[in-house]
């Protein structure tokens, strides 16, 4: 089936960094007064709460200060002592942390652009269940990025994040299903991982799953939606 599917042209590397600070581990109260601090917007505060604990080696406290170095949030933004908190905290597992290396090495921000090494950190994230790193990693594998393209790497981390809700993954695993790469090609499978992000609020998966619909009967468009409510009933909301 060829058809012009609406696909990002961009991994979410910055967009996922913009969520708010969730502890990864056991959270001392000083750190909890740090996170209220900073979903207030007082930045001065949380980073007053955070500092001793990052020294101290608290890594959820270490990736929140790489947080507010990185996005100069009541500090001057300074993207390599981000990168410095970012490593202590990713050096003892912390998914964000991890994650946000990734990006700095996919974006080029603050280190030299190294898509392999992007890979390599996203990688650890997403095998600690990250949404948004497993959606980028598909899309590496997707467009080859710093790796062998692979089609069908790219479909396995796309489902993963797909089926945590995330609904960039939804679109593009459904591409792959509509166009067949990666997977065995199934119109009712695309479908239905279209809808499901068109129902997130997805506008490429909406057009997607319009385009999609033309070749498909009325049968095989009632049983997607079926599988999309499905589906719907047990997915979690978008990490």
């Amino acid at each position: 089936m060829q058809a012009a599917w609406a696909w990002r042209v961009a991994a979410v590397a910055v967009a996922a960094l913009l969520t708010a600070v969730a502890p990864a581990g056991a959270v001392q109260p000083a750190y909890v007064d740090g996170l209220a601090a900073y979903q207030e917007g007082d930045f001065g505060a949380a980073f007053a709460a955070w500092q001793p604990l990052a020294e101290a080696g608290d890594r959820d406290a270490q990736y929140g200060l790489g947080r507010l170095y990185h996005y100069g949030l009541g500090v001057e933004r300074d993207p390599m002592r981000a990168y410095a908190w970012y490593e202590k905290a990713a050096e003892q597992g912390h998914p964000g942390a991890e994650f946000a290396l990734g990006a700095m090495y996919d974006q080029g921000d603050g280190v030299a652009q190294d898509l392999a090494t992007a890979l390599s950190w996203y990688r650890r994230a997403a095998d600690h269940g990250l949404a948004a790193a497993q959606y980028n990693l598909g899309f590496m594998y997707a467009r080859g990025d710093g790796v062998g393209k692979d089609a069908a790497q790219a479909a396995d981390w796309f489902r993963r994040a797909a089926e945590q809700g995330n609904d960039e993954a939804q679109n593009d695993l459904g591409t792959l299903y509509a166009s067949g790469e990666g997977v065995v090609l199934d119109l009712v499978q695309a479908y239905m991982w279209f809808q499901l992000a068109a129902d997130a609020g997805n506008a490429k998966a909406e057009a997607n799953r319009a385009l999609v619909a033309q070749s498909m009967t009325a049968d095989e468009i009632d049983e997607a939606r079926l599988l999309a409510e499905q589906w719907q009933a047990e997915l979690p909301a978008a990490p």
